[in-house]
């Protein structure tokens, strides 16, 4: 049974479905989406036209599966090595899922709607106070330490799935903290998050899928033009933006 997944490598949601199915070592046929000019079949796999999506024939039918983390709990399920807790026999413990899945909605979530403002919106003294908060919470409450996501939720120090929803927008905070984004960070201190996420960057399944960061200053760029319109292909269409 052939299975594809449906991407743009410089979109942080389908990073997210890459990271994981790396974290696995699944074999999917990986399809790249030019987004600034959607084919008319993306609508057909997922009528908001976003990627990532998950796409299978079974007995003949084709289904497709879309939003990130559902893209990745079902990539998660498929076999070992898991993120989410299981209990001994291998079964899912829906219990700390749900938990865990809790502290992503509230933390992860909550990061990710305060970065994207910013994609739009210069950084200012009166406008980060939001991102810059939630930062502090992650490095003490989440991150303490350069530990993993879930190390205080659940009591054991492993990458789990709430590493992964987050990697991918730290990837960009990372990539602007200097410029355009020192604002946000500027006097924050932030040390376990900077641990953390050097720690998750060894990973040769990160580095894998790692966004060039050059890439990403160059797509912000194209985002703040005002003639933006989608994630485009090739890739080399960034590196000199």
């Amino acid at each position: 049974m052939e299975r594809k997944l449906f991407v743009h490598y410089l979109c942080p949601f389908a990073q997210r479905a890459l990271y994981v199915a790396g974290y696995k070592g699944l074999q999917l046929s990986i399809v790249e989406v030019d987004l600034s000019d959607k084919p008319f079949w993306l609508y057909q796999l997922n009528p908001a036209g976003l990627v990532p999506i998950v796409v299978e024939n079974i007995e003949g039918k084709q289904y497709s599966l879309f939003e990130s983390l559902q893209v990745c709990e079902y990539l998660e399920s498929l076999s070992e090595p898991y993120l989410y807790p299981r209990y001994p026999g291998g079964s899912l413990d829906t219990f700390k899922k749900a938990i865990v899945d809790s502290h992503i909605k509230l933390k992860v979530d909550g990061f990710v709607s305060s970065m994207v403002y910013f994609y739009l919106n210069e950084p200012t003294l009166d406008n980060t106070g939001k991102i810059r908060d939630t930062l502090k919470d992650l490095d003490k409450n989440y991150l303490e330490g350069g530990n993993f996501f879930s190390h205080k939720i659940l009591g054991v120090n492993e990458v789990g799935m709430g590493d992964i929803a987050l990697f991918p927008f730290m990837e960009r905070l990372m990539a602007f903290k200097e410029e355009p984004w020192k604002l946000i960070v500027e006097g924050l201190e932030i040390q376990s998050v900077l641990i953390w996420y050097s720690k998750m960057s060894e990973f040769s399944w990160i580095q894998k899928y790692l966004a060039d960061k050059q890439r990403l200053l160059n797509l912000l760029s194209a985002r703040r033009s005002g003639q933006y319109k989608g994630l485009k292909l090739p890739l080399s269409y960034y590196d000199n933006y």
